[in-house]
């Protein structure tokens, strides 16, 4: 048994710095890799892109925090699957009627670069709520 948790132990201590190392290259194409690709004016809208991206998970209203309170401490053999397919659905219509209103009112608004941008950014709620979702139930 010990050596079960000696090796599980190391398995994931190397998981750990080998997402960590793949974070860090990943940030380091970021930093010193697009401002050389891009004018100034594009990586602009790329820093505006990545912070406004980072707000997207405001668009879930608390939906995915209120369940993960109610799914807190059960094992995933515990779960109701039919509820949490209930709740992705319910959660993929939601998200996905929230981006598709904002891209009409981002095509009715914007006519500059920056209707591109906020086009991304509206595009980008399902993705990164859903993958919210997953975090939350599954992590």
């Amino acid at each position: 048994m010990m050596m079960f948790d000696n090796l599980y132990l190391k398995k994931g201590i190397f998981y750990i710095v080998l997402i960590h190392a793949i974070s860090f290259f990943a940030t380091l194409m970021i930093v010193l890799v697009m401002p050389k690709l891009f004018s100034v004016d594009d990586y602009g809208y790329w820093q505006v892109y990545t912070l406004y991206t980072g707000y997207v998970g405001l668009t879930h209203f608390g939906f995915m925090d209120g369940l993960y309170l109610k799914l807190l401490g059960k094992n995933y053999d515990e779960l109701d699957l039919k509820i949490l397919k209930s709740h992705f659905i319910t959660e993929i219509i939601f998200q996905t009627l929230i981006s598709v209103f904002l891209c009409i009112y981002i095509f009715i608004t914007f006519k500059s670069n920056r209707l591109i941008v906020f086009l991304f950014v509206a595009l980008s709620i399902p993705v990164i709520n859903l993958r919210t979702y997953f975090q939350y139930i599954f992590l």
